[in-house]
């Protein structure tokens, strides 16, 4: 991707203390059309043959890729246009990804969560010819609860409340993103908290996102 895509740089990497380095991540440096993954040759074909597919489902740019050195993987991140946050959007990706389709409820508390930019997340690997996951990305969820915020968060299980309470992080705001994935392997929300905000960097200086909640100064 760094050679393909000139404006393309080294997005930062993940540890884990008991494996060492987790994942490298790929940052576009801009909005890359869809079409081009087609053309980078260390994606697992189960994602560079459906590049159309993902243009007909509104997923037309990527902004993010990650290595999974861990788990063998690659993540691939779509901005997810407005005109697309709908239950049946939503609903018909899910099929045709072939993973459980979420209900109705679900699909309004993913739509009733996001607060400014969204994001499509797909898991896949070069030993299967399928999307092994997705995710749909609701970033910079205003919290805590008692903040003032544009969007309404569903009730989430106490371990992730938690986390999201008392992991430490270096900033006095750090963001909060919210995710539902969707696999063979069944559906689960997940929780992210920034340690030192260098993704709000990337998604709004470099890439130029707007990540300033209604009614914020």
């Amino acid at each position: 991707m760094l050679a393909l895509h000139a404006p393309a740089m080294p997005g930062g990497l993940d540890f884990d203390c008991s494996h060492g380095l987790s994942k490298v991540w790929t940052f576009s440096g801009q909005p890359l059309p869809s079409r081009t993954i087609a053309r980078v040759g260390t994606l697992p074909a189960s994602c560079r043959e459906r590049a159309g597919a993902f243009e007909e489902f509104g997923l037309d740019h990527v902004f993010y890729f990650a290595s999974d050195v861990q788990k063998r993987s690659m993540n691939v991140y779509f901005y997810w246009d407005a005109a697309c946050r709908t239950i049946d959007w939503i609903q018909r990706f899910a099929r045709w990804t072939g993973g459980p389709v979420p209900d109705a409820a679900t699909c309004r508390d993913i739509l009733a969560a996001q607060a400014v930019t969204s994001g499509i997340g797909l898991t896949v690997r070069h030993d299967r010819p399928d999307i092994e996951r997705w995710s749909i990305y609701a970033f910079e969820v205003p919290l805590p609860r008692t903040a003032r915020r544009p969007c309404v968060l569903p009730a989430l299980a106490p371990r992730i409340e938690s986390f999201l309470e008392l992991a430490p992080s270096l900033n006095e705001s750090p963001q909060f993103n919210l995710a539902w994935s969707f696999g063979p392997a069944g559906a689960y929300i997940k929780a992210e908290k920034s340690y030192a905000r260098d993704m709000t960097f990337f998604l709004t200086t470099e890439w130029g996102g707007d990540f300033r909640h209604a009614g914020a100064a």
